[in-house]
């Protein structure tokens, strides 16, 4: 796994067999995907009560291909496809600027088909906001077709 996903990984705090869990399911996407070639990589996580994360589902990424792995740690069920065109974006944030993420903040982004259909994508804290933002960047506002243009 690339350098870059590692540091990414343990700066939400994954380790371990959590990270052991993760390189599995990467595999398992290499043989289901012949020829994927992973970009990048995103965990979409909450915090409790008591400030511990909770790694809900794995997504990855390559120039074609986006795969999901809802409820990662505990289940193996992948998910992929082609890009796609949205109609839009929202995001919801607490506790961020869109810029510049503290421990306090949080981001929820839900896109929207054309066919007005609505879909959550990315949930994270803490640094993992400017990670998705990141994400949004290079893999979903490229991804936004306006009506009539």
């Amino acid at each position: 796994m690339k350098e870059e996903f590692l540091r990414y990984f343990q700066s939400i705090g994954i380790k371990g067999p959590i990270l052991a869990r993760i390189e599995e399911l990467l595999q398992y996407t290499e043989t289901l995907v012949p020829g994927f070639d992973l970009t990048d990589v995103v965990v979409n996580e909450t915090v409790d009560r008591d400030g511990n994360r909770i790694y809900e589902d794995l997504r990855f990424f390559s120039k074609d291909v986006r795969v999901a792995i809802l409820n990662f740690i505990s289940e193996t069920k992948i998910t992929y496809g082609v890009s796609g065109s949205l109609k839009g974006v929202t995001f919801e944030a607490k506790d961020f600027d869109f810029r510049h993420a503290t421990e306090r903040s949080r981001l929820s982004v839900l896109g929207v088909y054309p066919s007005n259909e609505s879909f959550g994508i990315f949930r994270g804290s803490g640094g993992n906001c400017d990670h998705i933002m990141n994400i949004c960047r290079n893999y979903i506002f490229p991804r936004i077709r306006i009506e009539g243009v």
